[in-house]
């Protein structure tokens, strides 16, 4: 009897936080041209367009005044091959490009998260976003009102890097927040711990791509970290390197909460977006000169051909035993300044063959004044 008890209170409470939960979040599906038959909350509206060139939704949005909060907006899209995904807000006193370009040349399913801040939405606006395709390329949307929180993430174990603490779980670094590729970043030390970055920009790796990194000085402890796109939920990813396996990537497997995943035929669950994995490398495997990492992704091969795979953020964490003696000079001619480095540090160089051309828009010309969040 204490059992149905508490389970019936369970429930009741369940249900109290669940009606809470949908007035403050709503997932929106979108059908062909970006047409949708659901009921909208009370704070959203959709806006009535007509046609243009381009393909284009408005939102009108209502803050709610009792308890001002931020508005995380994540987009579900299929990127096109060229082109753009464009974020923009207006309102009777306000407008901004919210972001200039969400795609990052996979040319393949993704996800974006935009936040709103409560400064910016001060009152009514509208909230437009518009695709260079003819036909409207988002086909979800989450919208959810929160308190985000700044914190300070510690970036591969070394200096604290600025982001935003989601409260269920999610965090947004500093090139998320930009909505933009960041500049390569140099090799960076932290004590005895070099962190170095093999690749630039987000890469599709589903044909085959070998990266190439070269050290100067054999490290006492390795760490590989990798965001990885389109990896199937069930399947492994083998690490190879020097031609030899390195093990199994720890992939991580995001909560089932929000709008990442899809039910395919026969029930079978796909996540869309990028996922981290980690993976602590034997230093055996790593030799002075040029070393060669390769990434083997199980059961994208079908008979129907190959599924997309994409990475970005490939990074190794070096610590060396000793210093002494191993000061090298670079003689590679860097598109972006190092930070400096300590005199008796090795210094690591990054390099990439055989990469796949990235086909999405070019955001170099893009002011860095356009800021993904308002301040």
């Amino acid at each position: 009897m204490l059992r149905r008890v508490t389970l019936f209170f369970f429930i009741c409470v369940f249900n109290s936080c669940l009606v809470k939960a949908k007035d403050e979040e709503f997932i929106l599906e979108l059908g062909q041209n970006g047409s949708s038959a659901q009921s909208f909350p009370a704070w959203l509206r959709s806006v009535p367009l007509s046609p243009t060139f381009y393909a284009r939704r408005d939102f009108q949005i209502f803050p709610p005044e009792a308890s001002p909060k931020d508005l995380a907006v994540t987009l579900y899209f299929n990127e096109p091959e060229f082109g753009f995904l464009r974020v923009f807000w207006h309102s009777a006193t306000h407008a901004e490009m919210v972001s200039p370009d969400l795609l990052e040349g996979i040319a393949m399913s993704n996800q974006r998260t935009v936040l709103l801040r409560r400064t910016l939405l001060s009152g009514p606006g509208v909230l437009s976003i518009q695709s260079s395709e003819e036909i409207f390329n988002v086909w979800r949307i989450h919208w959810q009102w929160l308190e985000a929180r700044e914190v300070l993430l510690p970036e591969a174990g070394l200096d604290d890097a600025p982001a935003l603490l989601l409260p269920n779980g999610p965090l947004l670094s500093e090139p998320e927040k930009l909505a933009r590729q960041a500049a390569p970043a140099g090799d960076r030390w932290k004590g005895d711990v070099i962190s170095a970055k093999v690749t630039e920009a987000p890469e599709r790796i589903e044909e085959g791509v070998d990266f190439f990194l070269e050290l100067l000085s054999i490290p006492e402890l390795a760490r590989l970290q990798v965001d990885l796109n389109g990896v199937p939920l069930e399947s492994e990813v083998s690490v190879w390197v020097n031609q030899r396996r390195a093990g199994t990537l720890n992939l991580l497997v995001p909560p089932i909460f929000g709008g990442g995943y899809l039910l395919g035929k026969e029930g079978k669950a796909e996540y869309i977006g990028w996922r981290t994995g980690q993976l602590f490398l034997p230093a055996q495997l790593l030799r002075t000169g040029e070393n060669q990492i390769v990434f083997e992704v199980q059961g994208v091969r079908t008979s129907a051909g190959t599924d997309p795979v994409a990475l970005r953020n490939l990074t190794l964490e070096l610590r060396y035993h000793s210093l002494e003696n191993s000061r090298v000079k670079s003689t590679k001619t860097l598109l972006y300044p190092e930070i400096a480095q300590p005199i008796g540090k090795p210094e690591v160089f990054r390099e990439a063959k055989d990469f796949p051309q990235n086909t999405g828009a070019s955001l170099d010309a893009i002011d860095p004044a356009m800021r993904l969040f308002a301040e």
